[in-house]
């Protein structure tokens, strides 16, 4: 069994390793590899605290030291998505000058919103009533 998690933590690091070596575009591949490993490596260790064949001791450090992997691997993986979102714009974002968007708001109580009529197209950059 304790082949096994060495096994499994080796291809962590492993996949942790190509991941630093490779171009932006498929690091996230490796990332996403070793969080699998990193996972597999968890549920080992919390099946030998549960079959009680190491000493707990040893092994809530090894959990804690792992804790700590998985903060930094899953930082890195966000900071990765990040990257790749930064290329759409947000939900929020403003149209540009001149486009057909038009800003519906109901300029009366929630109540009479209900009524289309009331409706009328309003400038985004103008203060609310």
């Amino acid at each position: 069994m304790g082949q096994s998690l060495e096994t499994t933590v080796l291809n962590c690091l492993t996949e942790l390793i190509l991941a630093k070596n490779a171009p932006k575009p498929l690091k996230t591949a490796f990332l996403i590899n070793a969080d699998a490993n990193f996972e597999v490596a968890v549920f080992k260790l919390r099946l030998f605290l549960e079959l009680k064949v190491a000493n707990e001791t040893k092994i809530f450090q090894a959990q804690a030291k792992i804790r700590e992997i998985g903060i930094q691997l899953g930082g890195w993986i966000k900071s990765l998505q990040d990257v790749k979102n930064e290329d759409t714009p947000p939900r929020n974002a403003t149209r540009p000058a001149g486009s057909d968007y038009q800003d519906y708001r109901c300029s009366s109580s929630p109540a009479d919103c209900l009524d289309s009529s009331l409706h009328s197209p309003t400038n985004p950059n103008e203060n609310e009533r």
